[in-house]
């Protein structure tokens, strides 16, 4: 299975977004980014869900890596977000957040999706 980091995935977005004298921007502002998305990530699933998530520290870690194919199917949703001004550190926040919340959500899917159910999982028991 092949992975993709996501400050790599940030990185291309940014690119496309941000005009050629705000380009030296990117590195910092990906880290901020992946930094507050490794926080939310941690708020939000904590330790639970360890087979599919690794446990990421919110002081060392700066970038995480999703399979493939999520990281395609996220890049797309992060089009969506939009960084207007880049030297304002209120609206670096903002969409820091907003990509957060993003990755959140499609993780949640993501899991809810490929998590089998109590269900699922009796139903498999009781047939073998």
């Amino acid at each position: 299975m092949d992975f993709h980091s996501f400050q790599a995935l940030l990185h291309l977005q940014l690119d496309k977004q941000l005009s050629s004298n705000k380009k030296e921007l990117i590195p910092d502002i990906a880290t901020k980014v992946a930094k507050e998305t490794i926080i939310q990530i941690n708020k939000t699933f904590g330790k639970s869900h360890g087979q599919y998530i690794a446990q990421l520290s919110n002081i060392v870690d700066s970038d995480f890596y999703l399979c493939k194919e999520w990281a395609e199917q996220l890049a797309v949703e992060l089009e969506e977000i939009i960084l207007k001004h880049p030297k304002e550190e209120k609206k670096v926040l903002a969409y820091s957040h907003a990509i957060a919340d993003k990755v959140v959500t499609f993780l949640q899917t993501q899991l809810h999706d490929y998590t089998p159910t109590l269900n699922e999982g009796t139903t498999a028991s009781i047939s073998m």
